[in-house]
């Protein structure tokens, strides 16, 4: 993730052409929305998420990222409403 972080740019293309040669790669795309979020590019990450964008994000980083962007471009409610929806699942395995 170190490269990701450092070249974002190109981070980006190499995860795209992954995507290329298999679409379905849950992980790659985890990984390429991750890069675009960081960027603020949050409205190219959420598609690669599924059809829930920011709610579908599984794994903590890319939630993070997601997070990270909209905070960075002072979108204070939509930060909100990505953490909050971790932490109603987050809830919802205890219960």
């Amino acid at each position: 993730m170190t490269d990701a972080l450092e070249h974002p740019e190109a981070s980006a293309r190499v995860y795209r052409a992954a995507l290329r040669l298999n679409a379905s790669e849950p992980g790659v795309r985890q990984s390429l929305a991750q890069v675009l979020s960081r960027q603020g590019k949050g409205n190219e990450a959420r598609p690669l998420l599924g059809p829930d964008g920011a709610s579908a994000a599984s794994d903590a980083a890319t939630r993070a990222a997601l997070c990270d962007g909209k905070l960075k471009r002072k979108r204070y409610a939509q930060a909100k409403r990505v953490l909050s929806a971790r932490l109603h699942e987050f809830g919802a395995r205890f219960r």
